[in-house]
């Protein structure tokens, strides 16, 4: 992907960019994002089975 270039938002290095951010910098929010929905929901199936409740495993 080639955009413009510039400073990235986040980690301010002088990239090639695409909306603002630099690649590396998008995969490391993406990835801390995923790891954040994974969180909560074992979080969540944890709570349904203090309450007796199966969750589903979809």
């Amino acid at each position: 992907m080639s955009g413009a270039r510039g400073r990235c938002m986040v980690c301010g290095r002088e990239r090639e960019l695409s909306g603002g951010m630099c690649e590396e910098c998008k995969a490391k929010i993406r990835e801390e994002a995923v790891g954040k929905q994974k969180r909560i929901k074992d979080e969540a199936e944890k709570e349904l089975r203090k309450k007796g409740v199966p969750p589903d495993k979809s």
